[in-house]
């Protein structure tokens, strides 16, 4: 038996669009945006600790074997769909977006200038192309790159996709279940949602998302674990609502 508690009343209502799932292996010139999806200190201590020494390595130790190893992921991004063709549905390989400032598109379209697989946008060109959504209404940006050949894992079909097959397992997806806590013993872990019966299980995967921290559901659930693994700045990415 296997059951989902969806906070919001649509699956997918909010995805994160990041470098996590990202084949990127392209050598675009691009920055780190401050403040993204989480507080900063949402990790706690260590956390934040853990941050500012990834940071610095970012910064003093440019990995020579990187351009090398991006045409890895590449090639091992390629042989896994070849191997595992029904996973297709969840990924996208219309290519990746990136939002740059002046100085970076500049730099970009120097660099790619004889790469048709780089196609650069100003903002006023993308506002009027076919690529543009709501969610970059009010962003500041000078322009876009679209890297045709670079793809990902999308979240938003990862999501629905994993429905489907819950669904075809017998499973129950309940939505505006807004989860409390956790309360755990040797044989189940019980959950509790707001306006709901708790419901006991063999196990219990935390999914939490990108605009939460998983310390506080788990503090909330008597765990004295802050995760200090999940940094809790995420500014590489864009967390936005998906367009109806």
């Amino acid at each position: 038996r296997v059951s989902v508690f969806e906070a919001n009343e649509a699956l997918a209502a909010e995805c994160s669009y990041g470098p996590a799932g990202v084949t990127m292996w392209k050598p675009v010139k691009r920055s780190l945006k401050f403040f993204g999806a989480v507080d900063l200190t949402a990790g706690g201590l260590q956390g934040l600790v853990n941050y500012a020494e990834g940071m610095a390595w970012q910064a003093l130790d440019e990995d020579p074997r990187r351009p090398e190893l991006m045409l890895q992921a590449r090639t091992a991004h390629t042989e896994f769909l070849q191997r595992h063709p029904d996973s297709a549905p969840i990924m996208h390989d219309e290519g990746l977006m990136y939002v740059l400032d002046e100085d970076l598109w500049k730099q970009n379209t120097e660099e790619f200038a004889g790469d048709a697989s780089m196609v650069f946008y100003t903002k006023a060109e993308f506002e009027q192309s076919e690529l543009y959504s709501p969610m970059f209404e009010g962003c500041s940006y000078y322009g876009i790159l679209l890297s045709k050949e670079e793809g990902a894992i999308d979240p938003h079909r990862l999501v629905n996709f994993m429905a489907k097959q819950v669904k075809a397992m017998g499973g129950t997806i309940h939505f505006g279940a807004h989860v409390e806590r956790l309360s755990e013993d040797a044989e189940q872990v019980t959950v509790v949602a707001t306006g709901r019966a708790p419901a006991t299980f063999d196990a219990c995967v935390v999914a939490v998302g990108a605009t939460v921290h998983p310390g506080k559901l788990l503090q909330a659930s008597g765990y004295d674990d802050p995760v200090p693994e999940i940094y809790g700045i995420k500014g590489y990415t864009v967390t936005g609502r998906m367009p109806a």
